[in-house]
């Protein structure tokens, strides 16, 4: 899912369906999406993961250099590194 969603952030056309879900709650509300009033814990953090790919992925582009937005933010660096790794097994992008 990480490596789907960072697909999609690089550049992918394919949307992760984690990342369409989370758009569809935020603008309907989750009981209209989901045909019910809550989400399971599995779901939100499936959620929260593809989102945070994104913002990582978006945050890192902004910055003049992956160099220094790495070391001051290495948190975010280690988790784009594990999607961009994920990616790179699921055939999005050569290793």
């Amino acid at each position: 899912m990480i490596a789907t969603a960072y697909n999609y952030a690089s550049g992918g056309d394919h949307q992760s369906n984690e990342i369409t879900i989370g758009r569809l709650i935020d603008r309907f509300g989750v009981h209209a999406v989901m045909g019910r009033p809550y989400l399971g814990a599995l779901e939100v953090i499936s959620i929260y993961a593809a989102e945070k790919v994104l913002k990582v992925y978006r945050e890192k582009e902004s910055s003049s250099s992956w160099a220094e937005w790495a070391q001051a933010n290495p948190e975010d660096a280690a988790y784009l590194a594990r999607a961009i790794k994920a990616a790179e097994e699921e055939g999005f992008i050569d290793g």
